[in-house]
């Protein structure tokens, strides 16, 4: 009865496993796997893969260690069984947290995003420079983005409202993670010649 049970579960668990990594591999593309976990904002897929496979070792380790128990007779196996069991999940789990932990304390966009929003930025004429560009994700396609944008000296407020709301536009479309834009302006006085006495 046991055996059976513990083969319906060997055979749910390979199910699971089968069509979780049908689903990584999708996601992943031509990327490695290692990229893919490394890289990723939605980290559901290889989490539900990792667990699994876990969960289909441990149920192998403990079939194993049962059977070795039984085999000779010595209660130790199955003990034995149940500890490597344990350090398999604490090992996934330690992988999975360090790997999310990013995610959950709040991750930035990559440099390469980042170096294209500077660039968008600048490229407009109104723009004269950009600092404090910062970044947040919020989900696995939900980035918060903050920024400083210089002006030129002089020009009318409604050309800034423009140019904010071009940069806007020009940011999320080429960026459709980036859901919430927050643009501070500043312009930039030419400093008054000092006085001589």
């Amino acid at each position: 009865m046991e055996l059976r049970r513990a083969g319906g579960s060997r055979r749910s668990l390979k199910a699971v496993l089968w069509i979780a990594l049908r689903a990584f591999r999708e996601i992943k593309g031509t990327r490695s796997t290692w990229e893919e976990i490394r890289t990723t904002k939605d980290p559901t897929t290889f989490v539900v893969l990792f667990e699994d496979t876990a969960a289909l070792t441990g149920l192998l380790v403990a079939f194993g260690g049962i059977y070795l128990g039984h085999r000779f007779d010595n209660p130790y196996f199955d003990g034995a069984a149940s500890l490597v069991i344990g350090v398999i999940l604490m090992g996934v789990a330690g992988f999975l947290g360090f790997e999310s932990k990013g995610l959950l304390i709040g991750e930035g966009a990559s440099a390469e995003t980042l170096h294209s929003i500077r660039a968008l930025a600048e490229a407009d004429p109104a723009v004269r420079d950009v600092k404090n560009l910062l970044t947040m994700y919020f989900g696995p396609h939900t980035v918060l983005l903050t920024m400083e944008v210089g002006f030129a000296a002089g020009l009318p407020a409604p050309e800034r409202t423009a140019t904010v709301a071009r940069l806007e536009v020009r940011i999320r479309s080429r960026h459709p993670a980036v859901k919430h834009v927050f643009i501070e302006a500043r312009s930039l006085e030419v400093p008054a010649p000092s006085a001589r006495s």
